[in-house]
């Protein structure tokens, strides 16, 4: 009877493993796939039309902006020069700036389909110059990364076991 129970311990300890391996190979495929696709900006480069700011509207409501509307209009809009969290549409989308320079500020950005993060610099003329611009995640890329998380898991897995009886079987003749 206690030979039943040890061998149901060892069968979820090793289930439990295996799963957590697989969760190590698709976080890794995320983070990859995050800050693999991180764009660097220069002067006068294209920005990608995602980018967007933290801004001040009428009312001192707190909201994200594209840069591109933000440049064409930027009267009744204010930057926000400091750490701040803020949400609308009840909570679904959220933004969260933080401060990493004096001048410089990193926007976390949530829209419910799509998660970014944006590294700009605020000049002393209050205009906008972007450093970064990364896509951290969206529906397809999560779907897409997870089918792919399934064979390079495999392999992982193969690859595991094949070396794992090998250093077994090395001390027997």
């Amino acid at each position: 009877m206690a030979h039943f129970f040890i061998k149901i311990i060892k069968d979820f300890v090793k289930f439990c493993l295996t799963l957590a391996l697989w969760g190590v190979v698709f976080y890794s495929l995320m983070m990859a796939y995050s800050y693999g696709g991180e764009q660097h900006y220069e002067n006068n480069q294209a920005i990608d039309p995602r980018f967007r700011v933290l801004v001040h509207g009428q009312g001192q409501h707190i909201y994200s902006m594209l840069l591109h509307d933000f440049q064409e209009n930027n009267a009744n809009n204010q930057l926000v020069k400091y750490n701040a969290n803020a949400s609308w549409d009840g909570g679904e989308n959220w933004n969260r700036l933080t401060q990493i320079s004096p001048e410089v500020f990193e926007l976390h950005t949530d829209l419910n389909t799509a998660m970014f993060s944006q590294r700009y610099r605020i000049t002393p003329n209050n205009q906008v110059e972007p450093i970064s611009f990364r896509e951290i995640a969206n529906p397809f890329s999560v779907v897409v990364l997870f089918l792919l998380s399934l064979p390079v898991f495999g392999i992982v897995l193969f690859l595991l076991k094949k070396g794992t009886f090998r250093l077994i079987n090395m001390g027997k003749p």
